[in-house]
């Protein structure tokens, strides 16, 4: 098994150069959620020591069994979902987050799909 390099591309140049954009806060939060998602043992070693090596291209990890779906660490997806949970609640269509979640500018950017668990 190879290891993708994500800096071979532009895409993969410009989030790089994006995650160095963004503030210390904001990298510390994708920190702690990638580390707390272990320590509550609902992703693996490998995932997590992946989501801190790619930072900048990962937004959500793979949560390892019995759990099942994604487990959001990258704090602007978190809000963008929250954001879209929200109002799909205050509707009273709870379907509605998946097809709008896909449609966010914050989902294009990463390409996550799927069932999702959240730590603020």
């Amino acid at each position: 098994m190879h290891k993708v390099d994500y800096l071979n591309d532009i895409e993969g140049t410009r989030k790089l150069a994006l995650w160095h954009a963004r503030p210390w806060t904001y990298r510390l939060r994708y920190r702690y959620n990638v580390l707390w998602g272990l320590l509550c043992r609902q992703i693996t070693l490998k995932s997590c020591w992946n989501a801190l090596e790619n930072s900048y291209t990962i937004a959500v990890v793979p949560m390892k069994p019995p759990y099942r779906g994604m487990l959001i660490v990258c704090p602007e997806f978190a809000e963008e979902y929250f954001q879209l949970n929200k109002v799909a609640k205050t509707r009273g269509s709870e379907e509605d987050v998946d097809a709008q979640l896909e449609m966010s500018k914050v989902a294009k950017t990463h390409g996550s799909e799927g069932d999702v668990d959240v730590h603020r």
